[in-house]
């Protein structure tokens, strides 16, 4: 008979198959018989075939979707309305802030060079003193070997030269080109002129207004004293005031007559 090798491992494992053992007696005391393990059954377990139920749907995964709200399109329209003027307005504050920048740097090299203009200005107005100065330490040096009158004739003659040189009115370094209004005296004659202008208009004005007043006062004064003349003219002309007059003369003769 062919067994197969399943068969014919069980029964080689089985106990009834066994050679018994050749230990001694007192080893098989001392120790409790060793368990063998079937291997049988979990080896029919392997062999089964392997079967996939591809028939049954799988239990589909749980996935989290969040709710979300349906937004209004009229909403999205007004958002993107205030997005594009935002951006315009932030635009327009960009541009001019760049604008405010490139003039303040534009302003801040027109300083720089003002004050380097001014720099130079006061460097050349120091240099004619300083060469005054060199000139009068050399007429200095010169007059300690000079007799007394040179020295005398030299002060004589740097005196007249100041004098004359102030007398010449004010140095300019550049030409006027015929134009007086560069001078700082036709400047200042200038705003003296518009001061003393407004005070003397206002002066005449007041002085008009006063004469005004005094023709009119006069006028008005004549007037009122020729309508009195007329006035005591035609009180002093009238009837009863002559009747009066003549009663109380007889009056005053009768009463007085020594005056008569």
């Amino acid at each position: 008979t062919n067994y197969s090798p399943t068969t014919l491992y069980s029964i080689s494992n089985n106990s009834l198959y066994k050679v018994p053992p050749t230990e001694p007696c007192y080893l098989q005391d001392l120790y409790p018989p060793i368990k063998k393990i079937c291997i049988d059954k979990y080896k029919t377990e392997l062999q089964q075939q392997l079967v996939v139920d591809t028939l049954q749907e799988p239990n589909p995964i749980s996935v989290y979707k969040p709710l979300v709200e349906a937004i209004s399109p009229f909403l999205l329209s007004e958002n993107i309305a205030e997005d594009v003027k935002f951006r315009s307005i932030k635009d327009e504050i960009l541009q001019k802030i760049s604008k405010i920048n490139s003039e303040i740097s534009k302003e801040e090299n027109m300083l720089l060079k003002l004050k380097k203009r001014e720099q130079e200005l006061d460097k050349t107005a120091y240099q004619p003193n300083e060469q005054k100065d060199e000139e009068e330490e050399r007429l200095g040096q010169q007059s300690k070997l000079q007799p007394l009158t040179q020295k005398i004739y030299h002060e004589n003659k740097r005196k007249v030269k100041k004098t004359a040189s102030e007398m010449l009115g004010p140095k300019f370094d550049l030409p006027l080109y015929n134009q007086p209004s560069d001078t700082a005296v036709y400047s200042e004659n200038k705003k003296k002129h518009a001061d003393f202008k407004n005070r003397l208009i206002s002066s005449l004005r007041a002085k008009k207004k006063q004469k005004i007043y005094d023709e009119y006062f006069a006028q008005r004064y004549t007037r009122l004293m020729q309508a009195w003349h007329c006035e005591l003219e035609k009180i002093e002309n009238s009837a009863q005031r002559k009747a009066n007059d003549a009663k109380n003369r007889k009056l005053f003769e009768k009463v007085f007559p020594e005056l008569m």
